[in-house]
């Protein structure tokens, strides 16, 4: 093939361009356009059995890319494959899905761009047929008092699953695609529920057997309310201030004025006082923004706010939009990927696969999963607004300890929990040798990075405005896992980190329910309420930390001793099937971990061979560590010192950046 001239393209315009091997400055290109704008462009349409300029849509872009034929023309031809995709929205309702760079595209990198973040990857159809609601389109469960202000649009026509009956998620349950999300000018909006903000409260009716834990009251509300309500959901802190769940209600006894849940309720049981939220309720859309599907009748009712044109409406109907599997060498960046029902983008199987500069937001799960993978990632991005999570990475080898590579480097990622608000984190890791540096995490109910696994780094990030709605919780979390060493937490910003109530008690670092061998070095702890909390553990390393006003800076206990012996000692318990999960008596452990190689006959339960050194204590105390527990750490040259040793002088309350915590003698 010659090299040619380049083809300009006009309007909403997507360019496929094959850079050749010396035929520098010169590509071939495919033009994607938006369906209605495919006549405007005089190329051929694509054909799989040629490599040449034609025009297509986008998913029959990724079509003709990862066909064979078109494939087998590009070796010894091509060096790059260049999508650039052109300012616009392009829709779906089904996910694209790419293999890329094994076979004959070996070697060949494949760059998928947008322009300055302004072509958008939608998983959303507008929603344009309003009416008014009538007696003849509205239940009369809908309250009087804003049926006049009421709208309506049939929804018959979408492929949405209104047969299916909703299911329960939060802590515990499987991350699957919610039902639909309703958007007005951008923002999400919230499902109809009771109370319009906050929570209102559990209450425990006297007479239930212990073992019940599916019934109960909600305090001042009556039963009859809900009668006519198919789906009705209860999202709550059933049992405890750590662990939420949303669970369809089966059953409304008015004479006893208590609800039933649907299947075996809440694993923690339900106790009086609990925060409990009345979702997916017709009888409660009485605020501006709210809204409701009718399942039955294929309607959605919404109640807008006094600017509400019906223009800018969309409803999230496809649950993925990117899905790479087995591939090779692959960047997306400049594009904005937004309201899924499930998670955004999925890769799976790969490596080299390399996302920058985007916005991924408003999805109803997770903004990015790269699962089983090595030398993936994202940088340079923005996440926000996600139902359940902003990135999850796993892969590595934890036999051999080999390291995955996967990263998130440089990105923002806030408001990640809408929907669920525990347990969705910012950042999840599982594995061996992921990272998460130089990114700016906040504005979430709960944790903002959680791991399993080894040899992660968290390094160089900004944690703040975390674990606002839970207690006995983490900014930073592993638990219950002796072998997930050799993670290093390190040169983090930690800052306004504290409970919202009395009844909450939360962390800076949390290292819960004796995990080990984790370090955590370097770090700014400024306004946390527990910065460094150890639940037990071994090998754990806390140095050149500076805390200001975090106080206790440090806390120790030994439950492997005392409240946690029986669940240490169970030979099918978490604990012990952690241990077994890996070699950990094999050479490249005992190298690693020497401590953990003998751990089941060094002691078990018992807190051993942590150190709290060099550390920097500002107006708060050093340590709780329990008389249990003392035998357990070495402590050594701490200081504790007053703000004099800042370098810049300053009202406390406004030491907000990194900057302002340098001290003289650094």
């Amino acid at each position: 093939m010659s090299c040619s001239p380049s083809v300009c393209l006009q309007g909403l315009a997507l360019s496929l361009s094959l850079v050749a091997t010396g035929c520098l400055g010169s590509d071939l290109k495919i033009a994607v356009f938006l369906p209605s704008a495919l006549a405007s462009s005089s190329l051929p349409s694509c054909d799989v059995n040629a490599v040449q300029a034609c025009k297509t849509t986008l998913a029959d872009a990724i079509q003709v890319i990862k066909t064979s034929q078109w494939q087998n023309a590009l070796v010894g031809r091509y060096s790059k494959v260049r999508l650039d995709i052109a300012p616009g929205v392009y829709r779906l309702s089904t996910a694209l899905d790419l293999q890329w760079g094994k076979g004959p595209t070996h070697g060949i990198p494949l760059e998928i761009q947008g322009t300055a973040r302004s072509t958008v990857i939608s998983g959303a159809t507008p929603l344009d047929n309003w009416a008014a609601a009538t007696v003849g389109n509205t239940p009369a469960r809908v309250p009087e008092s804003i049926r006049s202000r009421l709208k309506v649009a049939d929804i018959s026509a979408l492929d949405l699953p209104l047969q299916i009956i909703p299911h329960a998620w939060g802590y515990g349950l499987p991350i699957r695609p919610v039902l639909t999300e309703l958007f007005v000018s951008g923002s999400a909006q919230p499902l109809a529920g009771w109370p319009n903000a906050g929570y209102g409260k559990l209450a425990r009716p006297g007479g239930l057997a212990p073992e019940d834990k599916k019934t109960f009251s909600i305090e001042g509300r009556n039963v009859s309310d809900w009668l006519a309500e198919p789906s009705l959901q209860i999202h709550a802190f059933w049992g405890n201030n750590w662990s939420a769940q949303s669970y369809l209600v089966s059953s409304k006894d008015p004479s006893t004025n208590t609800l039933t849940l649907l299947g075996n309720g809440s694993p923690y049981g339900i106790l009086s006082g609990q925060r409990a939220r009345v979702e997916n309720a017709l009888v409660e859309l009485d605020s501006p923004g709210e809204w409701y599907v009718d399942r039955g009748a294929a309607k959605l009712f919404y109640l807008p706010g006094s600017s509400f044109t019906g223009k800018d409406t969309e409803l999230s109907i496809a649950a993925q939009l990117l899905n790479i599997r087995d591939s090779e060498q692959v960047t997306v960046k400049g594009l904005i990927f937004e309201k899924t029902t499930g998670d955004a983008v999925h890769v799976s199987r790969s490596s080299g696969i390399v996302f920058a500069d985007l916005v991924i937001r408003l999805t109803g799960n997770r903004g990015l999963v790269i699962a089983d993978s090595a030398d993936s990632g994202i940088r340079n991005s923005l996440i926000e607004d996600n139902g359940e999570g902003g990135v999850y990475l796993s892969g590595g080898n934890r036999t051999t300890l080999r390291a995955a590579g996967n990263f998130v480097d440089a990105c923002i990622i806030r408001r990640y929990s809408r929907l669920v608000k525990t347990y969705r984190y910012a950042v999840e890791f599982d594995g061996v040798g992921q990272r998460v540096n130089g990114s700016t995490i906040s504005d979430a109910p709960h944790a903002a990075i959680f791991f399993k696994g080894n040899d992660h780094v968290i390094s160089n990030n900004e944690i703040f405005n975390v674990v606002r709605e839970t207690g006995d919780s983490g900014a930073i979390y592993v638990g219950r896992d002796y072998t997930v060493q050799g993670t290093v937490i390190e040169n983090n910003f930690l800052h306004d980190i504290t409970a919202q109530s009395k009844e909450l008690d939360v962390k800076g670092v949390y290292v819960d329910d004796q995990a080990s061998g984790i370090t955590i070095r370097g770090n700014i702890f400024a306004r946390v309420q527990q910065p460094v909390f150890l639940g037990g553990g071994r090998d754990n390393v806390v140095e050149k930390n500076l805390f200001f006003q975090s106080s206790p800076a440090l806390h120790l206990d030994a439950r492997g001793l005392t409240s946690q012996r029986p669940a240490t000692l169970d030979p099918n318990g978490t604990l012990q099937r952690g241990l077994d999960a890996v070699p950990y008596r094999d050479s490249v452990y005992k190298m690693r971990f020497p401590n953990l190689a003998k751990i089941r006959e060094d002691d078990l339960g018992a807190p051993k061979y942590n150190v709290f050194r060099n550390n920097t204590i500002i107006e708060g105390q050093m340590a709780n560590v329990l008389v249990s527990a003392r035998s357990g750490i070495e402590i050594l040259n701490n200081k504790e010192v007053g703000v004099s040793i800042f370098e810049k002088s300053m009202p406390d309350y406004l030491r907000v950046t990194r900057e302002d915590f340098r001290t003289k003698e650094y």
